[in-house]
């Protein structure tokens, strides 16, 4: 593809069918499936021929059924969608098998294939995340999430200030990645808002993180509400607490809760109450050492109860650079672009992407809406 394709590629927002990871550009991916087709065409057991050039672990994604030009279309959105995960990827025997029959052209994917993006070092240094939504900046976020991943952390709850639209509760999508990435760590979350906020008392909240965790309010009830409210909230939060502890598969489980939106103008007076219970139990004992509470946006009043046990962010916002790191990992997560041509699919890119925002970016609705297109379409 020209630049001028590359850039309108990156930009639009409908997405292509299937996730494709950036091995092969739109164009080359049209190309091996007419030469695959080409093969496949002529023979009896077309589900069968393309089956067997697929590695053991991808075969069963292949449909059962369909005709020569859709089976050879999923055998190699498979591959792409698999990107780089086996070794070696799995569309190498595809480009092995085509090279064999006399497509020698197909040969020069094979560089791609050998050298794959570089992944992030760690999971909570990641600039687009598992869900590809773009995460910007924020080292000392990241600095402070990686301390508290460790048990030995002196800090088990992190609360997320600053102004409206800032991307205090885009936060809590930096702490999922990170959940998704590890095999004992487990992402619970609840959002307050207008909408919801009058209805979400002690109770209700509850039991939406202890669903979370596994749970249920049928099998294993909450503790009723009695007279003494104080004490009622402090059963509440061991409840909560008592599923969170509880093992998976043998696996003492870290779980992070975010609850997002708990701020004074819309928060309820006896919610309020089991959250002072609730995060208590957060700085006490094996809770503190395994199991995490992040607040994005909060009372003041409701984080000096526990003092040092919590530590502080607040929210900054984005400049140019931040905005073009993302767009450089786009534009560089595509080895199909020509190198002559990167550099103005970079600015062009960027200039529609930041087209009508002015910087520093505080609002980071319409900027985020368009990375994510970006990313989309790139298939990170």
């Amino acid at each position: 593809m020209d630049p001028t394709t590359w850039i309108v590629y990156l930009t639009r927002s409908i997405r292509t069918r299937g996730a494709i990871i950036p091995i092969l550009s739109e164009d080359e991916r049209e190309e091996l499936i007419g030469l695959l087709n080409d093969l496949v065409s002529g023979q009896p057991a077309p589900r069968a021929y393309l089956a067997q050039l697929l590695p053991l672990e991808l075969r069963g994604k292949l449909d059962a059924a369909g005709g020569p030009t859709f089976l050879s279309s999923r055998t190699i959105e498979i591959c792409l969608v698999s990107g780089y995960e086996l070794a070696p990827p799995a569309l190498q025997g595809i480009l092995e098998h085509l090279i064999d029959a006399g497509n020698a052209n197909v040969a020069r994917f094979s560089d791609r294939l050998t050298n794959p993006p570089p992944a992030a070092a760690h999971p909570l240094d990641a600039i687009v995340l598992s869900n590809r939504l773009p995460f910007a900046d924020r080292a000392p976020l990241r600095a402070i999430l990686r301390d508290m991943s460790v048990m030995q952390s002196p800090t088990p709850i992190l609360a997320i200030g600053g102004e409206v639209e800032s991307g205090r509760s885009h936060s809590a999508e930096l702490v999922s990645h990170y959940c998704y990435s590890q095999q004992d760590a487990v992402f619970c979350k609840f959002a307050l808002t207008p909408t919801n906020a009058a209805e979400s008392g002690p109770k209700e909240i509850a039991v939406d993180l202890v669903i979370q965790l596994g749970g249920t309010a049928a099998e294993v009830p909450p503790p009723p509400q009695t007279s003494n409210k104080e004490a009622w909230y402090k059963e509440l939060a061991n409840w909560v607490i008592g599923n969170a502890n509880k093992s998976e598969n043998g696996i003492n489980r870290r779980v992070w809760v975010v609850l997002d939106g708990f701020e004074r103008g819309i928060l309820r007076e006896d919610t309020f109450q089991f959250l002072v219970e609730l995060q208590r139990l957060f700085t006490l004992g094996i809770t503190a050492r395994r199991h995490r509470l992040i607040l994005c946006g909060y009372p003041e009043e409701l984080v000096l109860k526990v003092g040092a046990s919590a530590r502080k962010y607040i929210t900054k916002p984005l400049t140019r650079d931040h905005v073009v790191e993302v767009v450089e990992m786009i534009v560089a997560a595509q080895p199909a672009i020509p190198q002559e041509d990167r550099a103005i699919v970079m600015a062009e890119t960027l200039k529609l992407i930041l087209d009508n925002q002015v910087p520093p970016f505080k609002a980071l609705t319409i900027v985020g809406e368009r990375l994510r297109s970006a990313i989309e379409r790139a298939g990170i």
